[in-house]
């Protein structure tokens, strides 16, 4: 996911105000949490998108969501509130993530398997693939795609890295129908 000028523009204020309380860590936790609702449940998204809800209601909503949440936090998330930046909460979070992984020297990424990979093969692909990630470490999470029909695809920054078996059958098929 790209985020918008205006979601880096958010995060980094984010970020570097985190950063000057020395509360980083307990911040970066809360937007994982909040990343992680956005992503699951589908109607906070929608609220977060909708113009139609006031801008009250939302404030309700995210007091009731913030009082889980570190205060650093929770005044970040009545300021997007108040200026009516809540659809970009999501591109926010992204962006913020990216920039706590890069400042530890952490690239993430995502490793697609037919079947849950172990953990001992994923640390070992992490390894091998340190060369692309220019001595950063590498972070890979393990999903799983059934259409790839066997092998991993693997996808961090602007790379991707086809291993699968439905790829080499698809190369095997258009070497044969171009000849």
């Amino acid at each position: 996911m790209t985020s918008s000028k205006v979601a880096i523009r958010y995060a980094k204020s984010l970020y570097q105000h985190a950063k000057d309380k020395n509360v980083l860590d307990n911040v970066f936790a809360d937007i994982q949490m909040l990343s992680q609702t956005i992503n699951q449940v589908k109607e906070f998204k929608n609220v977060l998108s909708n113009p139609v809800i006031s801008v009250e209601k939302k404030k309700a909503i995210f007091q009731k969501i913030g009082q889980k949440l570190h205060q650093e936090t929770q005044n970040f998330l009545h300021m997007i509130v108040v200026k009516g930046r809540t659809s970009q909460l999501q591109g926010i979070c992204h962006a913020f993530a990216d920039l706590h992984l890069h400042e530890k020297g952490i690239i993430m990424g995502e490793i697609q398997s037919v079947v849950p990979l172990d953990k001992k093969v994923v640390s070992r692909i992490e390894k091998q693939l340190a060369s692309f990630a220019e001595g950063k470490k590498m972070q890979l999470s393990n999903t799983i795609n059934p259409s790839l029909i066997g092998g991993f695809l693997v996808k961090f920054q602007d790379k991707l890295l086809d291993q699968s078996l439905k790829k080499q059958l698809s190369l095997i098929k258009q070497t044969i129908t171009n000849n």
